[in-house]
């Protein structure tokens, strides 16, 4: 369950901000396309090029809620991770079997 939450934040950081490149991308061969006439080139960069900057901004401003998240989870799985071999390392049934001579 924690890996779960642990890769949720890495995918969704991911998936926006490939979007965000690919529409920038997207728009700015479209507006190469288009430049070859003027009275095509500024409708369309008037309704491109700010749905690009929006989308820009929505992005960074999720990719900046994610990053606590991030963090939050790659801290939490590594000391649950940690614990759990020092947990092992320190069972009493372990130190009765090399006391006896058991491997």
């Amino acid at each position: 369950m924690i890996a779960v939450r642990r890769f949720r934040p890495y995918s969704e950081a991911s998936a926006r901000s490939t979007l965000y490149v690919m529409a920038l991308s997207s728009s700015l061969v479209a507006m190469g396309f288009v430049a070859g006439t003027t009275n095509l080139l500024v409708p369309f960069a008037a309704i491109s090029l700010p749905a690009v900057f929006l989308l820009g901004i929505f992005t960074v401003v999720r990719l900046v809620e994610t990053g606590p998240a991030l963090a939050f989870f790659g801290t939490t799985a590594s000391m649950i991770a940690v614990r759990t071999r020092v947990t092992r390392w320190l069972q009493p049934s372990r130190w009765m079997m090399a006391v006896r001579g058991i491997p």
